[in-house]
């Protein structure tokens, strides 16, 4: 190493240079070591050099060189900091996506609290936010742009990043940040969720906060958008796309795009496939599931061990391609549905749950197992028929044939909504069988009510009918309970036979001696007798809340049900088959208003879901019964005005109940009514009633489908959500043949 000594200076850099990228990427303990080896390697290099020479230039440089190694520990340590936090968004984001991790997601976001891990558990001495990861420091600017009021309970807070979905936990903490806070989750970068006011107990105090409340994806306004998304990103360290406002706090979010509204229907088909593999493993053949104990119920109004849940379930399967589950329930359809059942059964769930599951799944499949037994059910329920008016039984024995009323009902009465609720399957059955006994059977019914008894001079139908002597009872009125179906069924027969048609195919509607324009003015003029008495409006914060009440011995009582919120979709129905512009105005505008009360009564609780019924009055809404038994009439009408309209807030408003569904339903081995929509946490019951995997799923999945998927024009669905396609006029023969 002689020439080495008058080199140094020249080569020394050189030789430092080239060990540099030998530890540019490692941790701090291997940067240590580096430095180290680097220092060794130099000195010997330098031994045969002057010393004098050789060391101020070494030392300066193995001093820059320490120096440059502690900035790249410092930075590696800060990189794995921001890589641990964007690997929380990208762990959320594809818990969402990977199948094989949604039984984690579901853990996490929709078990009932008793089964919660111990570190989720809702109990006392547990707070999952005692030790917060990252927070959202909130300034009075940002609280002025994210439409929060300057006060105290904003300014110099902040939001727990990480909080969102274990919210409920949290609430306190984000309570104290922002009036009004979100439930959301981490999905694909989007934060999707909806928020509530945190001291908001009743509608008139509703209006707190309420621009700070963000989900889904698509624009927002500017203001609230950039200061959101500035701040998410410097929280996280990675850019979210931006969220949209809930419809009312802004205007109405675009349409989401075609990958958007795929990932919502793989959602909603995730629901279905944990409620039908809770109802596979738990109670096979029973008629419901009770989720939280893990067991079937036997009986209610479909007879013993009679399957409803699969019946009811064949074309929800059908419809959201689960081919294996629907041969599995094909198998028990064809090997062990028996009606052949020594005991009473309502005809009216007989018939829509049944006989329309069975019928429809004939329709989608034409698998004629499925119409052999819809027929060996009509044969045994064609006995009810067998009285003086015509007029069912409203329970017959399947095995004696035997009819009788319900013990409940006053003077042995019929029901209006179940005796005016089997035209739709009984018509298409004798269509499709070629049997006109069937039909006869289902027009004399209608027959007895609508031409040979006398009706009131208002115009209304009342809830009762004596199946005996052809006569009204009491004079009550209603679109909820005992009366809505029969007034959904006037419509929908008249759609079945082609009224639902562009103006130059309805040349002429007649068939079968019912002239079916008659059928048309009967329905427009009950339901102006009906818009007349039972429509009515109350004060709201921010304007009228139009409400449909019901008639009590012929005086409107201000109580709205869950059941009459299906009223929407059938008014929007109304609006695109009205004979004129006028009247289809006039539907057009009922259906939003009534749809919007609706949505008001989910959105203004704190659960997001609905109750049973409320009271309408001066201070807005209070509630009658608090249940949500997982009913599907709010969510059928945002079906029907998504399909009429196009306003995306209706898939909007679906989104949301998707959510609150999934937060607060979801329970054991499937999904959980909830006794109490205004409280959080949530009780629930134990029943996993078979209509929610027939309708509320099916219309949850079908809002996020394209207008060629069941077109309202050729499918009409009967009121258990089952599709039935419209005759247009033609022979069956003719119909499978287009």
């Amino acid at each position: 190493m002689g020439d080495f000594n008058m080199d140094m200076r020249s080569i020394l850099p050189l030789l430092i240079l080239c060990a540099t990228p030998m530890f540019g990427k490692t941790g701090t303990s291997q940067t240590k070591s580096n430095v180290r080896w680097t220092a060794q390697a130099l000195y010997n290099a330098a031994a045969d050099a002057d010393p004098a020479q050789v060391m101020p230039f070494l030392e300066d440089h193995l001093e820059l060189e320490r120096r440059y190694f502690a900035l790249a520990a410092e930075k590696t340590e800060l990189l794995a900091e921001v890589n641990a936090l964007q690997l929380q968004v990208t762990m959320s984001a594809l818990a969402q996506e990977n199948k094989s991790l949604r039984k984690q997601l579901s853990d996490i976001l929709g078990e009932d609290h008793e089964s919660l891990r111990p570190d989720q558990n809702l109990g006392a001495g547990t707070d999952a936010c005692s030790v917060p990861p990252q927070s959202i420091d909130i300034d009075e600017v940002q609280c002025e742009q994210l439409g929060i009021q300057s006060t105290p309970s904003c300014v110099g807070k902040h939001v727990q990043r990480a909080s969102f979905s274990m919210v409920e936990k949290c609430k306190t903490d984000l309570c104290n940040a922002m009036e009004k806070w979100a439930i959301a989750d981490m999905t694909d970068g989007h934060i999707v969720g909806q928020g509530y006011g945190c001291k908001v107990s009743t509608a008139s105090n509703e209006n707190s906060g309420e621009s700070v409340c963000f989900y889904a994806d698509g624009p927002a306004p500017p203001i609230a958008r950039k200061a959101l998304s500035a701040t998410l990103s410097s929280s996280i360290g990675a850019q979210i796309s931006t969220p949209s406002p809930v419809p009312d706090a802004g205007p109405p979010a675009t349409e989401w795009s075609s990958s958007d509204l795929d990932d919502k229907k793989e959602f909603v088909k995730g629901m279905m496939v944990h409620a039908w593999k809770g109802y596979k493993d738990h109670a096979w053949g029973k008629n419901e599931l009770s989720p939280r104990s893990r067991k079937g119920l036997a009986g209610g109004l479909f007879g013993k061990d009679m399957g409803s849940t699969i019946v009811d379930s064949l074309d929800t399967l059908h419809i959201m391609g689960m081919t294996e589950e629907l041969g599995e329930a094909r198998a028990w359809v064809e090997s062990s549905l028996n009606f052949n059942s020594n005991e009473n059964v309502s005809v009216f769930e007989a018939v829509i749950r049944f006989l329309g599951g069975l019928l429809s799944a004939f329709a989608l499949t034409r698998d004629e197992m499925y119409l052999t037994k819809a027929e060996e059910l009509a044969d045994r329920l064609m006995p009810a028929f067998d009285t003086p008016t015509g007029v069912p039984w409203a329970q017959i024995n399947l095995q004696t044939g035997k009819g009788s009323t319900w013990s409940w009902a006053p003077k042995g009465m019929a029901i209006l909504s179940e005796l005016g609720t089997v035209q739709l399957e009984m018509e298409f059955l004798s269509d499709v069988t070629g049997n006109d006994k069937y039909r006869k059977a289902a027009t004399n019914t209608i027959d007895a009510i609508l031409n040979k008894a006398a009706r009131p001079s208002d115009g209304l139908f009342s809830n009762y009918f004596d199946p005996l002597t052809g006569s009204w009872g009491q004079r009550d009125t209603s679109l909820g309970p005992y009366g809505d179906s029969f007034y959904e069924y006037l419509l929908k027969i008249w759609v079945y036979h082609g009224g639902h048609r562009t103006k130059d195919q309805k040349a002429s509607v007649v068939r079968f001696g019912q002239n079916m324009t008659s059928m048309r003015e009967t329905y427009d003029t009950t339901m102006h007798a009906v818009r007349t008495h039972l429509h009515a409006k109350a004060p709201h914060p921010h304007s009228e809340t139009m409400f449909v009440s019901d008639y009590k011995s012929g005086k409107q009582t201000p109580v709205m049900w869950h059941l009459a919120c299906f009223a929407g979709g059938m008014y929007a129905l109304s609006g695109v088959t009205a004979p004129n512009a006028s009247l289809a105005a006039a539907y057009r505008d009922d259906a939003a208003s009534v749809t919007q009360t609706c949505r008001d009564m989910y959105s203004s609780q704190p659960t997001g879901l609905g109750p049973e019924s409320a009271e309408f009055t001066s201070g807005g809404h209070k509630i009658k019964d608090s249940r949500y038994i997982l009913r599907p009439e709010t969510v059928e009408s945002y079906f029907y005005l998504w399909r009429t309209t196009h306003d995306p807030k209706y898939r909007d408003w679906a989104w949301e109940a998707v959510l609150a569904i999934q937060k607060h339903c979801k329970c054991g081995s499937g999904y959980c009514g909830i006794k109490d929509v205004t409280a959080v946490p949530v009780v629930q019951d134990d029943v996993m009633q078979s209509f929610f995997l027939a309708e509320t799923l099916k219309y949850l999945y079908l809002i996020f489908t394209d207008d060629s998927v069941f077109p309202l024009t050729e499918w009409v669905f009967n009121t258990e959500a089952h599709p039935l396609p419209v005759r247009n006029g033609m022979s069956w023969e003719q119909r499978w043949a287009t």
